[in-house]
């Protein structure tokens, strides 16, 4: 049933948005609201929408100025530079300094936005948590149902883009949903992959251990998942290392737990275990790097973190998940015409890099430097 409605209702809306509503008790099918999402329509059958999805309301969200760069802005979407540390969406208690704060601003709200209108959801690149109503247009509407990857991750910084109507939504997670959107990350994770190039191939899915995780489950279990990576450059004598990753898919943080899985999370990443010192010797030197500067005590930001959601100032200091959405390339939701935009290196990894690169010896820098720099 979810599907015939993703196809015959007007505004060709996503099957994450049918199914929300469907849970909800907003189709009926033959008089009776639908228990399942997966039940089956028959000929003769009659379906109606009642609704969408109606959530509790996590309370009023304020037009906010805060400055964001802009790569291109046309009346179907927005691309644009999400700070790391700068939270996507009003969620867990914080309603200041989000992305969502910062667009209502620009598109030019004048009052604040009763966001249990529609529901609050940020979209993840695989479509499966994407909504509905024009952003900016004549509805009052959530722009968090139209903010998609590379960067809907609170740590992460880099390029997003961000849909303004209804039909350039769907027409962006089409595009990510039949992987022809082009996506690479930058990351700082822990050692050097070998073989250097490759691909890894892995669904995921809940970590059964800790449910704020995700972790490579069983094919079946989880969500098909694919990650192309490249070692960009070795750092610190070959215990840590640039990496570009390369995403086929789209999975809730896939760069991060694919990363770990091949057994080189990323620094700074405390839900995976990336914010200690993992490889190499513990000499002063680099304990006073790492513990005192790096992953200072207290500082690290993962998702989980509560507080102010306005941004970092780059500093030398690496207090998130060290990756960076280096690339995003897609088709004009409207037009047609391929687009494509890039973001340079966030300046607290270009900082944390050049401290890495300065405890390698002059043999192990010319040795490492493998790969290159877009």
């Amino acid at each position: 049933v979810d599907a015939l409605l993703a196809l015959r209702l007007p505004g060709a809306p996503t099957r994450g948005r049918v199914q929300r509503a469907l849970k909800d008790g907003g189709v009926l099918l033959n008089g009776v609201p639908v228990a399942k999402v997966s039940m089956k329509v028959r000929v003769g059958d009659r379906v109606e929408w009642l609704r969408d999805a109606i959530r509790a309301a996590p309370g009023l969200v304020e037009p906010e100025e805060i400055p964001f760069h802009i790569y291109h802005e046309d009346a179907a979407c927005i691309v644009l530079e999400k700070p790391a540390g700068m939270c996507v969406h009003p969620a867990g208690g914080i309603r200041s300094g989000t992305l969502v704060n910062a667009l209502l601003f620009h598109v030019g709200y004048k009052k604040p936005l009763d966001s249990s209108l529609p529901p609050l959801n940020c979209c993840e690149s695989d479509s499966d948590n994407c909504s509905e109503s024009d952003f900016g247009g004549d509805q009052e509407a959530s722009c968090t149902d139209w903010i998609e990857e590379p960067v809907a991750v609170r740590g992460t910084s880099g390029v997003m883009v961000v849909a303004k109507q209804d039909a350039a939504h769907s027409a962006l997670a089409a595009q990510f949903a039949a992987r022809t959107s082009k996506r690479t990350y930058l990351a700082l994770v822990w050692g050097v992959p070998e073989p250097r190039e490759g691909t890894v191939v892995g669904a995921i899915g809940r970590d059964p251990g800790d449910r704020l995780r995700m972790t490579v489950v069983a094919e079946g279990k989880g969500k098909h998942a694919v990650t192309h990576y490249s070692v960009v450059e070795a750092l610190d004598g070959g215990h840590a290392s640039m990496v570009r990753f390369r995403l086929e898919t789209g999975r809730t943080h896939q760069v991060r737990v694919h990363s770990r899985h091949l057994g080189h999370p990323l620094l700074g990443d405390s839900t995976y275990g990336g914010a200690q010192l993992l490889r190499g010797p513990r000499s002063p030197e680099r304990v006073a790097l790492y513990e005192g500067q790096l992953f200072a005590k207290g500082s690290i930001l993962n998702d989980e973190t509560p507080g102010s959601c306005s941004g970092q100032k780059a500093t030398a200091s690496l207090l998130r998940p060290a990756l960076h959405a280096e690339s995003l390339g897609f088709a004009h939701p409207f037009t047609g015409h391929s687009m494509s935009f890039g973001s340079k290196l966030a300046e607290d990894m270009e900082l944390s890099a050049a401290l890495l690169r300065d405890l390698m010896s002059p043999a192990e820098g010319v040795e490492g430097q493998k790969g290159s720099r877009r």
